[in-house]
């Protein structure tokens, strides 16, 4: 009487297809995660928004971000602009109170094309939006 066959067990090609798919799903679930917090900030007073379009220059100055209140109480000015494609970009300038010149936010997560970060600027020397004079990156 012959034997009847041995079931056989899940080869090495089930393994790498699993590995595969696994992955896959991960590599899925990455890239849905939402865009990275912007860096810790304190709350500021807020001036009035700007929105820019396609090719039209930033504002050159802002009252709001070099007045006395402004040195005092510290202030917050966000402009929007597109890049090429489109996509926000939103500079935060930031006034803290007491400190010489500006804090430059850039928050570039809805840029499809580009980093999809935030990065962080000092520029100490800043004596408006058109002069921000030397700026060093901040963590």
């Amino acid at each position: 009487m012959p034997t009847p066959p041995t079931p056989r067990r899940p080869g090495r090609a089930l393994l790498v297809v699993t590995a595969a798919l696994l992955g896959a799903a991960g590599l899925s679930l990455w890239a849905a995660l939402p865009p990275s917090p912007p860096p810790a900030a304190a709350e500021l007073p807020q001036c009035p928004a700007v929105t820019v379009g396609q090719g039209e220059p930033s504002p050159t100055a802002s009252s709001c971000l070099f007045s006395d209140a402004a040195e005092e109480e510290g202030a917050e000015l966000v402009v929007t602009a597109p890049t090429t494609e489109g996509d926000p970009i939103r500079t935060h300038y930031r006034r803290l109170p007491g400190q010489p010149g500006l804090e430059v936010l850039v928050d570039s997560t809805n840029d499809r094309f580009g980093s999809g970060t935030w990065t962080r600027q000092s520029c100490p020397e800043a004596m408006s939006l058109s002069d921000l004079g030397t700026c060093t990156d901040s963590p």
